[in-house]
């Protein structure tokens, strides 16, 4: 999952690992670690084939370490580059898939199917935190004002309108703050392993891109960080609970807003 806020990006993601075989028989789940912090500076995360998301966040991690995100301070020119680093890669898969396609039919195309989320800055360190989500092809597409966030992989039909309800309640006319995006993800993420008939389970991890002083630093939460946020959605849902039928009758305080 990634938000794109006023003062910076989230980027939220599950922990399993699904193993399976290629004709589409799953064996194990396991956890995992799915968000990379790359060069202090860059959130990626992939669905997916885990060897597509190596080989993605490698081509991401040699753009800037040449600095040739960090050079552009247009979001389209960063977008073309993200797209051009990870193309052909995608290519290879499609095109692998495609010949594997008469021995394993449609189960082929789950192996080139995936996905990314990056949250980057764009004009350099001292420049604007963007959200750019590429498909199967690397076809980039930037988070706006009017379409916030993003979920991809096997958890998004869950994801998707759980996030459009949380918008609608808490940010409709605007972006969310940091601290309501991390909340926001975090709900999101624990209604998905929740209610999911499988392949979504803990443990959550919440990465952040934000300004600390005049520069833009990527980073992850620590545990007593995510466990305020969770606890945060404990008290929402207690909330909630008590409302019942109409909110005079409440007699519980609301929840606490996010730190």
């Amino acid at each position: 999952i990634g938000v794109k806020c006023s003062d910076g990006v989230v980027i939220g993601a599950d922990g399993a690992a699904t193993f399976g075989n290629p004709l589409g028989q799953r064996t194990i789940i396991q956890p995992m670690t799915k968000l990379q912090v790359i060069q202090s500076h860059i959130v990626m995360g992939v669905s997916g084939q885990v060897g597509l998301s190596q080989l993605y966040c490698d081509r991401v991690e040699g753009l800037w370490r040449d600095n040739k995100l960090g050079r552009e301070v247009r979001l389209p020119d960063v977008m073309r580059l993200v797209h051009d680093a990870i193309y052909q890669d995608a290519q290879n898969a499609i095109a692998g898939a495609a010949a594997s396609a008469p021995f394993l039919g449609n189960q082929a195309a789950a192996l080139a199917v995936t996905a990314s989320v990056i949250a980057l800055p764009v004009g350099g360190i001292t420049g604007r935190p963007e959200l750019i989500q590429c498909n199967h092809i690397g076809m980039a597409e930037a988070a706006t004002s009017d379409l916030p966030y993003v979920a991809i992989g096997s958890g998004q039909a869950l994801a998707d309108p759980f996030l459009a309800f949380l918008r609608h309640i808490f940010w409709p006319g605007s972006l969310p703050k940091l601290a309501d995006g991390v909340f926001a993800t975090v709900w999101t993420l624990l209604h998905a392993i929740r209610v999911t008939p499988g392949g979504v389970s803990e443990p959550i991890q919440i990465a952040t891109l934000a300004y600390k002083g005049r520069e833009l630093f990527a980073g992850e939460l620590a545990p007593a960080q995510l466990l305020d946020h969770r606890q945060h959605v404990a008290d929402a849902e207690r909330y909630l609970a008590n409302l019942k039928e109409s909110p005079q009758t409440s007699s519980a305080p609301p929840p606490p807003q996010p730190p």
